[in-house]
């Protein structure tokens, strides 16, 4: 899969719109029992145009998030370390991701 650093940014720009948002009020959040910073990263991923990255689980302690999950690519799992750490809230980010290539590619 290859893909170009216009969608990179575009993955950006959506979601720092999104914080842009969600810091004037436009966004109600329901939090019960989750992080704001694990709901404002499980948010970025849901809007991502990569599918994988919607399966994607995270959790913080301390401004650490840690990603956990699977992923096909290398860019993906770069890419969700990106969105992790340009989210408010996060100081350091621990990217448990796997990286599983598909077979036959």
């Amino acid at each position: 899969m290859r893909v170009a650093r216009k969608d990179l940014r575009i993955v950006i720009m959506a979601a720092t719109e999104y914080d842009a948002k969600r810091a004037n009020g436009d966004f109600g959040f329901v939090t019960e029992g989750r992080s704001m910073v694990v709901t404002a990263v499980q948010d970025r991923f849901q809007r991502s145009p990569f599918l994988p990255l919607r399966k994607v689980t995270c959790s913080v302690h301390d401004g650490v998030l840690v990603l956990r999950g699977r992923v096909p690519t290398y860019y993906l799992k770069q890419l969700a370390q990106t969105i992790g750490t340009s989210t408010d809230g996060v100081q350091q980010v621990i990217n448990d991701l796997r990286v599983d290539f598909p077979e036959g590619g």
